[in-house]
């Protein structure tokens, strides 16, 4: 567009476009200062992309760090300690199981010893052979 309006449109040549009066300088210009722009924004796009690049090595080096450091402070401190929490962590949680699942899992471990005969200490004890 540049190189069009340069040779083909005479340099005196007055034109009104969307209400304002262009000369061919003025238009040129106004192409350019775009064109300046877009190449800025690419620029600026491949170094924002560069960084984002960066920051997602550095990432994925710092959480192997992470975990050691947050392994190293349960340690020092107790994994559920309130200390925790000035390092930005949270305690951990004891977990909660319902009552219902509790029931259900020692109907299924008596129900298991049951079908495989299995005893326990004083149970054996009550078994006595006869000849």
């Amino acid at each position: 567009m540049i190189d069009g309006i340069g040779k083909k449109l005479p340099d005196g040549q007055k034109m009104i476009l969307l209400g304002v009066h262009h000369t061919p300088q003025t238009l040129a210009a106004e192409y350019s200062r775009h064109l300046e722009q877009m190449h800025e924004v690419a620029r600026r796009e491949i170094a924002w992309r560069t960084a984002v690049e960066r920051e997602r090595e550095l990432e994925t080096k710092l959480k192997k760090l992470h975990f050691s450091v947050k392994s190293y402070l349960e340690g020092a401190f107790g994994p559920s300690s309130a200390a925790l929490r000035a390092f930005g962590l949270k305690p951990q949680k004891k977990a909660v199981t319902p009552v219902e699942t509790k029931k259900l899992a020692v109907e299924k471990r008596l129900e298991t010893r049951k079908l495989r005969k299995t005893m326990g200490k004083k149970q054996k004890k009550q078994i006595k052979g006869t000849i």
